[in-house]
């Protein structure tokens, strides 16, 4: 399980959500690209492969940040795009690769 934290609108306070069993579609690779591209509103508009969000083959820690209604959700990652399209793949980040991101926030 991984847990998404919420920023809290009058205080900007961080605060833990519930934590969930699934993970999140931030990014997607299509048919015999290596290239992956992160996933946004703007994804529909570009052909589904934005460039400005595309990353070359590699692994990748990322924070998915999600707003929805006011409210604003995020959690830490790891983006698997090093491998075969069928086994690219988005984990839980550990809490030490998390670490390593909240430290650049």
């Amino acid at each position: 399980m991984n847990t998404l934290n919420s920023v809290s609108k009058k205080s900007g306070a961080k605060q833990p959500l519930l934590a969930f069993e699934w993970i999140p579609f931030v990014g997607g690779r299509f048919d015999d690209d290596d290239d992956c591209f992160g996933w946004s509103n703007e994804t529909y508009l570009k052909g589904w492969r934005n460039p400005e969000f595309r990353l070359p083959k590699g692994r990748y820690l990322v924070k998915v940040t999600i707003n929805s209604s006011g409210d604003k959700v995020y959690g830490f990652f790891k983006l698997e795009n090093s491998v075969a399209r069928q086994h690219f793949r988005l984990l839980p980040a550990s809490e030490t690769e998390a670490a390593k991101l909240r430290s650049q926030d």
